[in-house]
């Protein structure tokens, strides 16, 4: 199937189409089909027309060319497919367009991949920059289930992994929020979908458990002794983040009664809450020598 995918013309098949554009059907032309492969090939069916709910009329459409048994098989929230033609050209083919809307029109192009090939280590390998190593363990093989299963019951190789993560994106925070939000984007384009794959369900587990996810982030800065950070990083983010923080709680105050004086009562509770997070937040504060031994 695979090579029936591969042997669309390129030229023929955008990577995306704006809404409002949307045809009803594709006619693709096929190039000679590669030394080795299988005959006859098994030509998609259908395209994907993959856009995100609510989007503009102007805003693109991912294509992705299926065959409807492989999403049939996997997919339990898939729309009817509509018919293909009834065609006997043997120089293109016609995939009729199915527009869908998923929260993540981009995570899709993981689980496309793997309806086909069923690899975790390339899933995991385009979700997370884990260690090709780790990867390597993941390869299609009798073993490669048990190892997936090992590595997320195993509390120590989950933090050699989230270790990994942090040094890869070099501890900043922003990068590791936006790997933690790929995940729960793919999480969504499967919940949505109905793609109940236990392997890959697995896999995101993993992904999920290794990352800090977005609502935990924060630890990276109150606990950075957490990751493998060098010294002198540690201890200058800590002792910056000390410094932000007397700063914050002595402006503060100054600003609550200057708000109190002028009557700003809106702006003025807002502040009291934040204020009350920041007093919860004290007895939770490292200090900075636990950081620099």
């Amino acid at each position: 199937m695979q090579a029936g995918i591969a042997a669309l013309a390129p030229s023929h098949l955008p990577p995306s189409i704006p809404r409002s554009h949307l045809p009803q059907a594709l006619t693709i032309p096929l190039r000679a089909p590669p030394p080795g492969a299988p005959s006859p090939l098994s030509y998609p069916t259908h395209a994907l027309a993959i856009g995100s709910k609510g989007a503009k009329d102007s805003a693109p459409q991912l294509v992705f060319p299926v065959h409807a048994v492989v999403l049939a098989a996997h997919c339990a929230n898939i729309p009817r497919f509509p018919a293909p033609p009834r065609s006997r050209a043997s120089a293109s083919v016609t995939l009729p367009i199915l527009p869908l809307s998923l929260p993540s029109p981009q995570a899709f192009s993981i689980l496309h991949a793997f309806m086909y090939t069923h690899r975790i280590d390339a899933a995991l390998g385009a979700l997370l920059p884990f260690p090709p190593a780790f990867l390597e363990t993941l390869a299609p093989s009798p073993s490669s289930n048990a190892h997936l299963a090992a590595a997320l019951a195993s509390g120590s190789t989950r933090h050699q992994l989230g270790a990994h993560l942090c040094a890869a994106s070099s501890g900043n925070l922003s990068t590791l929020m936006t790997h933690a939000a790929h995940v729960r984007e793919l999480w969504q384009d499967m919940v949505a979908l109905g793609l109940y794959d236990p392997t890959l369900w697995d896999a995101l587990d993993l992904a999920w458990e290794t990352h800090p996810p977005p609502q935990k982030a924060s630890s990276l800065i109150l606990y950075p002794h957490i990751f493998p950070f060098s010294h002198s990083s540690t201890c200058s983010t800590t002792s910056c983040f000390h410094r932000s923080f007397v700063v914050v709680l002595l402006f503060c105050p100054v600003l609550y009664v200057f708000l109190y004086y002028f009557q700003c009562f809106y702006i003025q509770v807002q502040l009291h809450v934040l204020l009350a997070s920041i007093v919860r937040a004290i007895p939770l504060l490292p200090t900075p020598s636990s950081f620099c031994m």
